[in-house]
């Protein structure tokens, strides 16, 4: 019988784990590529809605989900990709041009009842087992010191903790750059801690305009939103057992058992290599 002696090296390759940029990532919504209103609006994790909350005339701007305003990273001007990546935007009504990205009709001229004031919602979002929330998101809106430039005709972001909705902040305009077509930011907020283990969240963006017949183009838009918390601290381990017979000979087989675990995080998947 022929003895057999060898090192055995072992190398475990890469790891795939659910893990960016020291955040998890529990939430998102980049709306697809479809073209609808934000009303009849349904994504992965549920439908939006539109509530009214304030005047509205007859003709007021719509919220409206499609490439017509694309969904543009940070610091990239407004642009138009129709069945490319959507976003969410404010646009006119049909009387008006309907959408046409992130523009909209400012005033009615006395004609048209164009008093808008509506607040678009998410879907209920499960925080359940979460603390320590950030929201993030890109938006573009109307830029300052632009010819025709209304503060009154303004969207602002709020947040719903289950029982009532409060503004959760103002939302500066986006810079100037981009002139018309606006400059898309990148934007971050922390939750208020009643967003912590809390079943019943929503996130929603509200739209006022005073048809006061001044404004100018962009209006709103907003896409690739998340809701993140600091990834905890990863601990990864490779290990295995080995079933090996002593003593050994050519034609035995040694068994290896994968014992891998790691904390912090989730992975993947994982594989090991024998030289």
């Amino acid at each position: 019988m022929n003895k057999l002696y060898s090192i055995i090296s072992i190398v475990l390759f890469t790891i795939l784990f659910n893990y960016s940029f020291g955040q998890t990532v529990l939430w998102t919504e980049d709306f697809g590529t479809g073209t609808s209103t934000a009303s009849t609006y349904t994504g992965a994790n549920g439908s939006w809605t539109v509530s009214n909350t304030g005047l509205n005339g007859t003709e007021s701007n719509i919220w409206y989900v499609s490439g017509e305003e694309c969904g543009n990273a940070a610091t990239v001007c407004g642009s138009v990709c129709s069945g490319g990546d959507a976003s969410l935007h404010l646009g006119a009504s049909a009387t008006f041009g309907g959408d046409g990205g992130a523009a909209y009709a400012a005033g009615g001229g006395g004609f048209f009842a164009i008093e808008t004031d509506q607040r678009v919602e998410s879907p209920v979002i499960d925080m359940t087992g979460q603390s320590n929330l950030t929201l993030n998101f890109n938006y573009l809106e109307d830029i300052v010191g632009q010819a025709g430039y209304d503060p009154n005709d303004d969207a602002t972001l709020w947040y719903f903790d289950g029982v009532a909705w409060a503004q959760l902040d103002p939302l500066t305009v986006t810079a100037a750059g981009c002139d018309p077509q606006g400059t898309w930011t990148a934007f971050s907020i922390a939750l208020p801690a009643s967003a912590d283990n809390n079943a019943n969240i929503k996130i929603g963006f509200r739209w006022v305009n005073n048809d006061d017949n001044v404004g100018t183009d962009p209006s709103f838009a907003v896409d690739d939103i998340q809701i993140t918390t600091p990834a905890g601290a990863i601990s990864v381990t490779a290990s295995y057992t080995q079933d090996i017979p002593s003593p050994i000979c050519e034609g035995t087989t040694v068994t290896f058992t994968d014992a891998s675990s790691a904390t912090g995080t989730t992975i993947n998947s994982w594989a090991w290599t024998f030289n």
